[in-house]
């Protein structure tokens, strides 16, 4: 590369909030042009068989069908469900009620459970966005934050950002209740937090990174410190943060008879306790197969590699987590002394907690997803590549491609993370 070029790419972006604001839309219409190709190219939608626990009032046909329905699919019918009739298959207490609550509000707006989902993600998505961007730009720089973005914005699995999932407002919850405590904002950030623990159950770990910003805002080091009365009392807020998994296990011991509900479903799903080693080596054995099978298949078929078919699924769902997991180990051990301990902390804890549940035979799925919500790797991967800048753009590329191709895969109803 020639020294001007070189220049222009560690130039580039010249206003990073318009850069940050260009990827995340590029990302969104990568992810609903690939759905809108998908449905509309040679390969055929979804069957209606697919769509058995849906009531087909919450689809729509058509355009409109093309631009929506994709993004309702696997746990989206979940929480349509949910936000309609309430809690009443035995699985649904896995689901946890803040987000099928706002989709239900949302959707007497715009009388569609589709819709409604996917105005959510989208709003939660854009607003989880803009407060990452104020986060990274206050700690580091504005271009140091708009790379951030851009990372999360068009990460492969980003479609999940308008998918009728909880992904975007559990992150936009996490964000802010970590800005709000590095704003001093102590009650208020536990109580976002809170929220979080009413969106999935693992909001309930945002103690410990809120308490390591608060120790930040001290300016403790943790070693022989004692609390001050009365200004440290304020840490009994943190009382906040269980209080919205509690509130749903009173909810579930009421309606169901079980406070644990949201565990013991996870049976339905194959889900059981395992040492994290044991994952992550189950894991790579499922990784090692995928590649002997995609070398017997070379060069492999379109039908086999791509959305819908045999490939896509097996590398959806075995090889993608893996890399996935890989990255954002390598990512978290050579950023960690350039994160805050409290990033550090919630990034730790978002790649090992899938490691203690994983699915049988399967171990590693859906952790691309829950990944989503570390965006301390994003900023790593962001400070990383700083002075790299042949690297940042490769992984920028390489993820829009393979954004686009998960996209349609997921379009399809075919299972990505």
């Amino acid at each position: 590369m020639s020294s001007s070029a070189g220049r222009a790419l560690r130039q580039a972006p010249r206003a990073p909030a318009l850069w940050a604001v260009t990827a995340f839309i590029i990302g969104r219409l990568i992810t609903v042009a690939a759905g809108l190709v998908a449905w509309s190219g040679g390969a055929s939608p979804p069957s209606s068989g697919h769509w058995a626990t849906v009531d087909h009032g919450v689809l729509f046909g058509g355009t409109l069908g093309r631009l929506f329905d994709p993004w309702a699919a696997w746990d989206g019918m979940w929480f349509t469900a949910i936000a309609r009739v309430g809690y009443r298959a035995p699985e649904a207490p896995a689901f946890f009620p803040l987000y099928p609550a706002l989709v239900r509000v949302v959707a007497v707006l715009v009388r569609s459970y589709a819709a409604a989902g996917v105005i959510v993600s989208l709003v939660c998505a854009a607003a989880a966005m803009v407060v990452l961007y104020g986060m990274v730009a206050a700690r580091y720089d504005a271009r140091v934050a708009a790379w951030t973005v851009a990372f999360l914005s068009l990460c492969p699995v980003s479609f999940f950002f308008q998918a009728v999932y909880a992904e975007s407002l559990f992150l936009l919850l996490v964000l802010g209740s970590l800005a709000l405590a590095e704003h001093g904002r102590w009650t208020l950030a536990c109580a976002v937090a809170g929220l979080a623990a009413l969106t999935r159950n693992t909001g309930v770990l945002l103690c410990v990174p809120l308490f390591l910003a608060y120790a930040e805002r001290r300016h403790w080091k943790l070693r022989g410190e004692h609390l001050e009365w009365p200004q440290d009392v304020r840490l009994a807020w943190l009382g906040l943060v269980p209080a919205g998994l509690i509130a749903y296990m009173g909810f579930l011991w009421w309606r169901v008879g079980d406070p644990l509900a949201f565990s013991t479903a996870q049976i339905a799903w194959a889900r059981s306790f395992a040492w994290p080693f044991v994952t992550v080596w189950r894991g790579a054995e499922g990784a090692s197969h995928a590649l002997r099978v995609a070398v017997a298949q070379w060069p492999p078929s379109s039908s086999w590699i791509g959305p819908g078919g045999d490939g896509q699924w097996m590398f959806s769902m075995v090889l993608v987590p893996f890399v996935a997991l890989v990255i954002a180990v390598i990512v978290l051990l050579l950023a960690w002394r350039l994160l805050p301990a409290s990033y550090n902390a919630w990034a730790l804890l978002v790649v090992l907690v899938p490691l203690f549940t994983p699915v049988r035979n399967i171990p590693l799925l859906s952790l691309p997803r829950f990944l989503l919500a570390g965006f301390p790797l994003f900023l790593g991967l962001a400070l990383l590549t700083a002075q790299r800048p042949l690297l940042r753009w490769t992984l920028i590329v390489a993820s829009c491609l393979l954004l686009a191709w998960l996209s349609a895969s997921f379009a399809l109803f075919s299972w990505v993370a």
